[in-house]
């Protein structure tokens, strides 16, 4: 299977049915289509574009005022990830994105 699709399973075994995501440091993953869910936040992927500071700079701000229910942080490597303040980081799920194979590291938010 798809990253998207077991990245579904886990989730909606934990509950979630209409999450607010937010996929770093990567572009639109698809995850909202297979989820069923429209984002609500403005920069929910990168885009393609590491280099935009606007971008980035939203996502810092998503991410400190904890704006989403997950966070999806690819890395190419498992062992590698970063520690989110105000999310608790749950694992990863191994698998294929488009042409990219890594890891897709999940958080989620601690409550509030």
């Amino acid at each position: 299977d798809l990253m998207q699709f077991k990245m579904k399973a886990i989730l909606e075994e934990k509950g979630f049915t209409n999450p607010v995501i937010l996929t770093t440091p990567f572009g639109d993953s698809g995850i909202y289509t297979v989820m069923g869910v429209v984002p609500e936040i403005r920069f929910f992927c990168r885009y393609n574009n590491d280099k935009n500071e606007v971008i980035n700079d939203a996502q810092d701000e998503y991410i400190s005022e904890k704006r989403a229910d997950i966070l999806i942080h690819y890395n190419s490597r498992e062992d590698v990830y970063p520690d989110y303040p105000g999310y608790s980081y749950m694992g990863y799920v191994e698998g294929l994105l488009s042409y990219k194979y890594g890891y897709y590291h999940y958080y989620l938010r601690e409550e509030q």
